[in-house]
């Protein structure tokens, strides 16, 4: 459980960070 929410917030925050500068 903690494996997969931690997971899932680090593919979160890529895809954050990764739209981020591509939006901008």
């Amino acid at each position: 459980m903690t494996t997969k929410a931690l997971e899932g917030i680090r593919v979160l925050d890529m895809t954050h960070v990764q739209s981020g500068p591509s939006a901008t």
